[in-house]
């Protein structure tokens, strides 16, 4: 769960922000956390807004994770363990959590 939360944070902190317009809250989750990307971690759900579209796509914990395999097809797991997750790459995994792909560069 630690690269999870990890991912979350660099995609809202920096990854996400070329392509993102809006975020709200479709579900609060299990607790009010303060940062946005915890609201995911504790089974939240978040209307991410891309770049003109009108409707929210919906990011969920389980989407992330579903993403995170996605993005780890063409990964070395292990290079990417052992170093801390960057925005760029917190950025791939959100997008592929919500579109099945990269569709912004």
């Amino acid at each position: 769960m630690e690269i999870l939360n990890a991912i979350l944070h660099q995609a809202f902190e920096d990854g996400i922000s070329h392509w993102l317009t809006r975020v709200t809250i479709i579900k609060p989750g299990d607790s009010e956390p303060e940062l946005i990307a915890d609201r995911v971690m504790n089974n939240g759900t978040l209307g991410l807004y891309p770049y003109l579209d009108m409707k929210p796509t919906e990011l969920t914990l389980d989407k992330v994770k579903k993403g995170l395999q996605l993005w780890l097809k063409d990964q070395d797991l292990n290079e990417i363990l052992v170093e801390k997750i960057e925005p760029s790459n917190a950025d791939e995994i959100i997008q592929f959590s919500l579109f099945g792909k990269v569709k912004y560069k």
